[in-house]
């Protein structure tokens, strides 16, 4: 027998053959979730030592430990958390035992329900429709699946409320909103759906209640309370590191505990972003997985000068392009436009690809299809199939101007990067040199630098990186549009095909330079985390990976920080109420303690979101932008 969260119980990988809701409970109590005292009894524990004489005593003394009776008896299979598979809710359960007798016979029901036969039936349907490498092992025998069982006795919480919480919404996608089900007494009849629960759906950040849909029963949960589930919720999705439907309860006296904890396997995306995509333009980076708020910002920083210069350029957005000082303060998440190129949602950076390809839609030739296919996007196009602009006398006319700018792009770009290539060398070496003084400055100077290494090596290599990607997508895609309808081409196929190779071989250089001026810029924010946490604004160096740039550059330019500045900045949950614009500016040299602890809560609340976010199978578009 084990005792849930003992240090010196599972530290085996063979115990998480306990099934994955006793594990998870385990894992919870040792982690400090007020998880209520329980005992495991493995199948081969009980075939070997419940019919000895001490058996009963020994029961005895361990339901004593974990606070004696009332108990509930749970069983706790391998197979209800196979890989697409599931036997969930199959095996059974027992609320309310009293007395060692009861018990005995209890956990022996758990067993038998094992080998019950909708559990080999079902077995034998997955076994027959479902890929999956965890059932080639498995057999129908009565003793193979009484060994994929073990049995979990906790105390019984007297349950005044109980429910479930998501901690990703699963009917709205949304991360940052937490969705609460809560019944009177125990969660049973939530479960069998023999009542229509109150719900309670909760900003996980700053605990407002945002919906609240009544039951059929009047449910008074305190806001403390309220508070105090949200946050253990968001604690317990950042432990798991993907979202969690958790199982709780709130007792006679008031008390919350966590009764389970199992990963959410259906949630409806979020829709309220129209278009946007993951599939990354630089290969295999920021978007594949979740990233922190300063990588976010990096690329944010640099994509949203860069797509508005570049379609600029080619006459398709006239507006006036901001200076980089203004890009520097654009806050993502302030602003919920459709035009907005870049977002962070799911802990990972979406880009308007929607946009994109409207602009695009303009040229002769343009292929929906070709487009996607090259960046790896996936999209059901419905029944109207992928746009493709046709190329005749009427849109070439409406397109001259386009056309004419485009081939000029190409041209300008190439040239670009080519004089990017003979300079780089010589603007790194300054950067290099610089950064052999990093740890010997004054702080005056290294902030100098530190807006320098950002506003101009970051932003100037990093832009006309992604220029140059642009343009070699498009460049590919027209080559392979003209050789199938323009003879011209085809006589010109060797220049042609010389400027695409040319495309490519500088997309790689300047990958390769993109790559170098990030190593730099890394050591850069790692020097400025030692410096914040002397200061005491953050707890260890790699706290500054939970900053905006934006943040750090401001703090550089005005040696403040706002006080209010992270509800202002906040990136995770979509930016904060446009009525919070007053802006308290503190002085370094008066610096308030409130104000530090204020930060370290904001990071403090970045690095949980992270975390949760790590595992999530984050879709690779949101929404269908055909419909």
């Amino acid at each position: 027998m084990y005792l849930l969260g003992n240090k010196n119980s599972f530290l085996d990988d063979k115990f998480k053959k306990i099934g994955k809701k006793t594990f998870n409970l385990h894992l919870m109590k040792h982690a400090l979730f007020n998880v209520p005292e329980g005992v495991v009894i493995t199948y081969d524990q009980w075939a070997l030592e419940s019919g000895k004489n001490d058996f009963d005593l020994l029961l005895e003394q361990y339901v004593h430990l974990i606070g004696g009776f009332p108990v509930v008896v749970r069983s706790s299979g391998q197979l209800e958390d196979l890989n697409n598979a599931s036997l969930a809710g199959l095996y059974q359960t027992f609320l309310e035992v009293n007395g060692i007798a009861e018990l005995k016979e209890t956990i022996k029901k758990c067993f038998k329900s094992a080998t019950y036969k909708r559990i080999s039936e079902c077995l034998k349907k997955m076994k027959n429709t479902v890929t999956n490498s965890d059932l080639s092992e498995v057999n129908l025998s009565e003793d193979f699946l009484k060994k994929q069982v073990s049995v979990l006795v906790q105390k019984m919480v007297d349950s005044n409320i109980s429910g479930v919480a998501f901690t990703v919404d699963p009917l709205t996608g949304k991360e940052e909103h937490v969705r609460i089900e809560a019944v009177k007494g125990l969660g049973k009849k939530l479960l069998s759906g023999i009542i229509t629960p109150t719900t309670f759906v909760i900003d996980n950040k700053d605990g407002m209640l945002i919906n609240y849909y009544e039951g059929d029963e009047i449910i008074e949960l305190k806001t403390e309370q309220l508070l105090e589930l949200v946050d253990n919720v968001f604690r317990i999705q950042a432990y798991f590191k993907s979202p969690q439907g958790v199982k709780w309860s709130v007792d006679s006296k008031g008390k919350l505990w966590i009764l389970q904890s199992m990963p959410i396997t259906n949630i409806k995306w979020r829709t309220d972003f129209n278009g946007y995509s993951k599939v990354d333009l630089k290969d295999e980076g920021v978007s594949f997985k979740v990233c922190t708020p300063m990588m976010f910002s990096l690329y944010n920083m640099a994509m949203s000068y860069g797509m508005d210069r570049y379609f600029k350029n080619l006459n398709l957005k006239k507006e006036n392009i901001e200076n980089i000082k203004n890009i520097v303060n654009n806050k993502p998440g302030k602003k919920s436009s459709s035009d907005k190129w870049m977002i962070y949602k799911y802990g990972r950076a979406y880009w308007n690809a929607r946009l994109a390809k409207q602009l695009l839609f303009k040229i002769p030739g343009f292929n929906e299809k070709a487009f996607d296919d090259n960046l790896g996007i996936e999209k059901d196009y419905g029944a109207k199939g992928p746009h493709r602009t046709q190329i005749c006398f009427k849109t070439i006319i409406e397109a001259i101007s386009l056309l004419i700018a485009l081939n000029k792009e190409y041209k300008n770009s190439l040239k670009m990067s080519e004089d990017f290539k003979k300079k780089f060398p010589t603007i790194i070496e300054k950067y290099l040199k610089k950064l052999e003084n990093i740890k010997i400055i004054s702080c005056d100077d290294f902030y100098k630098d530190f807006q320098d290494i950002f506003l101009n090596l970051f932003f100037n290599t990093e832009t006309s990186y992604l220029r140059i990607v642009y343009n070699n997508i498009n460049f590919q895609s027209d080559f392979e549009n003209r050789l199938k309808f323009s003879p011209i081409t085809k006589i010109r196929f060797r220049s042609s095909l010389k400027k695409s190779r040319h495309f490519l071989t500088n997309r790689e250089k300047m990958r390769e330079f993109s790559t170098i001026t990030y190593s730099l810029i890394i050591k850069y924010l790692l020097e400025m985390g030692n410096r914040l946490k002397e200061l005491g604004f953050i707890e260890c160096a790699n706290d500054i990976f939970f900053f905006y740039i934006d943040e750090l550059i401001e703090f550089c330019s005005k040696k403040t920080f706002s006080y209010n500045f992270f509800d202002e900045s906040s990136f995770a949950l979509g930016g904060a109420d446009e009525g919070r614009n007053a802006v308290n500016r503190i002085s370094m040299s008066v610096l308030c303690t409130d104000v530090a602890d204020s930060i370290k809560k904001e990071l403090k609340y970045r690095k949980i979101f992270y975390k949760g976010m790590t595992n999530i199978n984050a879709p690779n578009s949101l929404k269908d932008y055909n419909s």
